[in-house]
Order: C-alpha cells, then structure tokens, then sequence
C-alpha cells in the first residue's frame, strides 16, 4: 500500500464537510468520515483506480455523497489534493499541485 497524504487545504475541506454534516446528523457524519477513509484506502491499494482528470491527477467518487478524492502519485506516496464537493467550481485546487 502507497502512503496517502492530503494536502493542508484537503483536510481543511475534509473538516468543514464534517462540521457540515454533525450540524445536521451526527450518524451521517460518521458515514461521511468512514466512507472518505475507505476511499482513501482504496486509492492507497490501487493508486491508478481513479480516472485521469488532468494530466496525472486522478479523482475518486465517494458512492454515497456528492464529493470526490483529488489526488496525484507524487513518487512514493499520493498526494490528495481535494476533499472537493462535486459541485463546486472545477479545477480549483489546481494551485495546489
């Protein structure tokens, strides 16, 4: 398995989701936070599952919420870019590479 890392910003969205969902049912944001880990630890078995978006960097659909892991391989380990909420503008976090 490849080490994963999500980027300072990732997180930082990774948490405001939480935050989002523990307002509305506390059961929902703990699916939401199983559900991303189990996205991370599929990317991490098979860094090259995800669908090429923009040169190297692939993305990840959550099955159960409207959001999608962002990353890039970055030598030996993957890079998450974005905890990013599908509807939100494209190619944001491109800075961030």
């Amino acid at each position: 398995m490849t080490e994963v890392r999500l980027h300072e910003e990732a997180e930082e969205e990774f948490l405001e989701a939480i935050s989002y969902y523990v307002q509305r049912w506390r059961a929902v944001a703990n699916r939401f936070v199983d559900e991303v880990r189990a996205g991370l630890e599929s990317v991490s078995e098979f860094p090259d599952m995800g669908p090429r978006i923009s040169g190297q960097i692939r993305r990840k659909v959550l099955k159960s919420y409207p959001y999608s892991l962002i990353y890039v391989i970055v030598e030996d380990e993957i890079l998450v870019l974005a905890v990013m909420r599908d509807n939100r503008r494209p190619g944001y976090w491109k800075r961030r590479i």
